[in-house]
């Protein structure tokens, strides 16, 4: 599926997220809900933006529901 990219807010706070090391809470589109550490944002080449996290877990940014502190 071709990346989509999320709205500049969205955007904006997971950026901070992963500034501040945030423990956040994440829903996909798919329904799968997980907690994780934000790391950092980043472009992985033909596949969009995406969300790594500090259990060395990422998601594409288009993937996400939903995002809060957790």
């Amino acid at each position: 599926m071709a990346y989509m990219p999320i709205s500049c807010e969205q955007h904006d706070q997971i950026e901070i997220y992963c500034m501040r090391h945030n423990e956040v809470s994440v829903t996909l589109h798919s329904g799968e809900q997980f907690c994780a550490r934000a790391e950092d944002v980043g472009i992985v080449s033909g596949q969009g933006e995406w969300l790594h996290f500090s259990n060395h877990a990422s998601v594409r940014l288009d993937q996400i529901k939903a995002i809060s502190l957790a």
